[in-house]
């Protein structure tokens, strides 16, 4: 199963800020895997969806995991 992470992110903050937001929370979970993302591995929004007072958007990894 590729790997994914969910980030939850109020609707009521501004879009600028969520998408900074989701940058961070990515990046912080990318460099934990300890995996770079290169030409053979791509990060990936799966999807999206509005629940209750929150965004929450889908990302996995896909792509062969050797360089």
């Amino acid at each position: 199963m590729a790997p994914e992470k969910v980030v939850a992110l109020p609707k009521s903050m501004p879009l600028s800020k969520r998408i900074s937001e989701a940058k961070k929370q990515l990046e912080e979970w990318l460099k934990s895997l300890g995996k770079p993302i290169n030409k053979n591995r791509i990060l990936r929004l799966k999807a999206w969806e509005q629940v209750e007072k929150e965004y929450k958007y889908h990302y996995e990894i896909i792509g062969r995991e050797e360089d």
